[in-house]
């Protein structure tokens, strides 16, 4: 890989260099196939450059309904002392989410600093991440910077008016709420190149199963969200799962 980056003269940004423009050029090396391709990917997570993935992995492991020790000891696959060391730095010396000593992680550095946490342990959560619907990387190629808005309020008219016409009762039908007051805005990305917006994404949440609603405990929550060009033509959905509380 060296070889091929740094071209016949063996030294970096030098005029001969042949870097990577496509995963298909990089796996056609020599010596290079699914492992390798799958080492590279968690120690590019690890050293943070896959910044889309990151935001997503962090939510995973600091939702306290989605990164539960079961689901990190069993679905996802990780040592139970991994799992165990996990929870216990998020949920703090309580051992209880939602209270003032809570410690969600910061950084993949702050998860990876942890006992029995390392590599393979990271590649197995993005795995599981993945799996629930939290990593998923729509940054539209060419993505030099993205802009999140996080209230309805924030938005342009342009595109609020698409939130409000036609996503909101998309979202509504892909999620089979009842109700209306039941899908709320979440958030939006706005995606520059350069200068240009290249693409949206806007997300919804959205309660789709209402259980111990007296007591206000935890409810199924599922996450609606949706691709848009710059044009904001819809060019892919998707389903998650998600989390929340209602209050009474």
């Amino acid at each position: 890989m060296v070889a091929h980056r740094d071209g016949p003269d063996g030294s970096p940004s030098t005029g001969d260099d042949d870097l990577f423009n496509t995963l298909a050029e990089l796996d056609g090396v020599a010596g290079v196939g699914p492992s390798a391709m799958e080492s590279l990917y968690r120690c590019a997570a690890a050293f943070d450059y896959l910044v889309a993935d990151r935001d997503g992995l962090l939510a995973f492991v600091n939702d306290p309904y989605l990164a539960t020790f079961d689901r990190l000891d069993g679905e996802c696959g990780l040592r139970s002392d991994s799992a165990r060391n996990i929870v216990a730095h998020r949920d703090g010396q309580d051992g209880r989410h939602g209270t003032g000593d809570d410690d969600p992680f910061n950084d993949l550095q702050e998860l990876d600093s942890l006992p029995m946490v390392g590599l393979d342990t990271i590649g197995a959560l993005y795995t599981c991440a993945e799996r629930v619907g939290v990593v998923v990387d729509w940054t539209p190629p060419g993505t030099t910077q993205v802009l999140v808005v996080p209230s309805l309020e924030a938005l342009d008219g342009a595109l609020r008016e698409v939130v409000l016409e036609d996503l909101w009762f998309r979202a509504r039908n892909m999620s089979g709420a009842v109700s209306p007051e039941d899908v709320s805005f979440s958030k939006a990305e706005i995606y520059y190149s350069g200068t240009k917006v290249a693409g949206y994404m806007v997300e919804f949440d959205a309660l789709q199963i209402k259980e111990g609603l007296d007591d206000g405990t935890a409810s199924h929550f599922v996450k609606v969200s949706f691709l848009l060009d710059d044009y904001f033509r819809v060019t892919a959905t998707h389903l998650s799962e998600g989390s929340g509380t209602v209050t009474p």
